[in-house]
């Protein structure tokens, strides 16, 4: 399974630093290990700027959540307690090793692609996704694995990357 999940930069730094290995939510998700993550930053990067594998997922109290992952949250007693108020139970996504995309897909690229393309506000299921890989001089379709006319393809892509069909969204 994959999923799109939106972060704001911030913490987006920590996580592509290695700092921050767990994400907090407070809300279940629906996720399990080997999950693929597209990590959407939001306004004002407003672009998926990589991905990353869950090792694993907990769903559980609030403050064994906090005691078992605190120091790889990267952030402080003060914003957790703030960000998972009013909730008994949150949840720790614990990632595996983040791989940064070497050119960011804008949300500018992502609509001029895909009409009516919207970030997700908490994370959305992808169903299916369009891929398209650079092979030397080629433009590949993964779906058909047919080269593509690079006129016909938005100069945007310029490097290896898969792009996210909004309408594939769950």
């Amino acid at each position: 399974m994959e999923i799109i999940l939106s972060i704001k930069p911030r913490y987006m730094e920590k996580i592509l630093s290695g700092e921050k290995t767990v994400e907090i939510r407070s809300r279940k998700m629906n996720i399990s290990p080997n999950t693929k993550i597209w990590l959407y930053s939001t306004t004002p990067d407003k672009s998926i700027v990589g991905y990353v594998s869950v090792i694993d997922y907990v769903y559980g109290n609030r403050e064994e959540i906090w005691t078992n992952y605190r120091t790889a949250t990267a952030i402080n007693e003060d914003e957790y307690i703030h960000y998972t108020k009013n909730q008994e139970k949150v949840s720790a996504i614990i990632f595996g090793e983040v791989q940064e995309l070497e050119e960011k897909i804008s949300l500018t690229t992502l609509r001029s692609h895909f009409k009516g393309f919207q970030p997700p506000q908490f994370y959305k299921i992808i169903n299916k996704t369009l891929g398209f890989n650079i092979n030397g001089n080629e433009i590949i379709d993964d779906n058909t694995n047919t080269v593509i006319e690079k006129e016909s393809v938005n100069q945007d892509l310029k490097v290896p990357l898969r792009v996210l069909d909004s309408l594939c969204f769950s």
